[in-house]
């Protein structure tokens, strides 16, 4: 998926200004894990996208724990069912300028 994005951003031929990209976990894990965790998450899509070619005049990178989750599941411990259900929360979201 990175690979395909970075070939669709080199073939547009537009030169980016800004790149930013937000790393999310679940909700399961302390805060502290949680951030380092997903700061981790959206550095390794940028570093990939620098190894498709993307380039950009300023990078902006920021883990953002269990912030903004996509979906609720109900339950409090970390079965199997609920962390498949959690998925979307563990996400990266990319913007461009």
């Amino acid at each position: 998926m990175v690979g395909e994005l970075g070939q669709r951003i080199r073939d547009s031929k537009v030169k980016l200004q800004w790149l930013k990209i937000d790393g999310y976990t679940d909700r399961f894990g302390s805060a502290a894990h949680n951030e380092k965790l997903s700061q981790q998450r959206a550095q390794a899509v940028l570093t990939a996208l620098q190894a498709e070619g993307v380039t950009a005049q300023r990078y902006e990178i920021h883990g953002r724990g269990a912030a903004d989750p996509v979906k609720e599941c109900a339950g409090t411990k970390a079965t199997p069912e609920v962390i498949q259900c959690l998925a979307p929360n563990r996400r990266v979201q990319i913007s461009l300028q």
